[in-house]
């Protein structure tokens, strides 16, 4: 939040700004949770790999690491990702939204004196 807002705009304005910040943090603690995750399931399959290989008997084929990186998005519909990515930009639109609204209103109740 500009510092002009913060001393000269709507109080309200704080709390907007307020909760657009936690949804944000919300979304990176999110995402390095994921991180987290892909992280864990690429060493789980290093050591299976590895322990298929070791304790393999003898004539088996072994086993071999991923050649390139997994496509994790492959399963998410193109419909699902369209719905997705316009339902966060509805949000964030009716967010940038009632800020504007807030301002307006609190421009419209200031009186000018001459």
């Amino acid at each position: 939040m500009p510092i002009a807002e913060f001393w000269e705009e709507e109080p309200d304005l704080l709390w907007t700004y307020r909760k657009s910040y936690i949804e944000q943090k919300k979304m990176e603690s999110e995402m390095m949770n994921y991180n987290a995750w892909l992280n864990g399931l690429y060493v789980y399959d290093a050591i299976s790999v590895v322990a298929h290989n070791l304790f393999a008997k003898k004539g088996t084929s072994p086993k071999s690491y991923f050649e390139k990186p997994l496509e994790l998005g492959k399963n998410i519909s193109e419909e699902e990702k369209r719905k997705k990515l316009e339902d966060s930009i509805r949000e964030s639109l009716k967010q940038k939204q009632e800020i504007l609204k807030r301002k307006e209103v609190k421009k419209e109740g200031q009186t000018i004196k001459n």
